[in-house]
């Protein structure tokens, strides 16, 4: 149970490193009103977050 503790704090810690605290708060009220209805969102951002770090490297 403690590996599993420590796993889950490094993806948590990973994530915290990449969003704001505010966007994982609103992240997950949202998720918790609107279930899978907003998953479109999320794959499109990931896209335009990929397209964007990309697009910086090429400078």
């Amino acid at each position: 149970m403690n590996k599993i503790f420590e796993i889950a704090l490094g993806i948590v810690t990973s994530i915290g490193g990449f969003l704001d605290v505010g966007a994982i708060a609103t992240a997950a009220e949202a998720g918790s009103i609107y279930s899978f209805q907003l998953i479109w969102a999320i794959v499109l951002e990931a896209i335009y977050k990929v397209n964007l770090k990309v697009a910086n490297q090429m400078k």
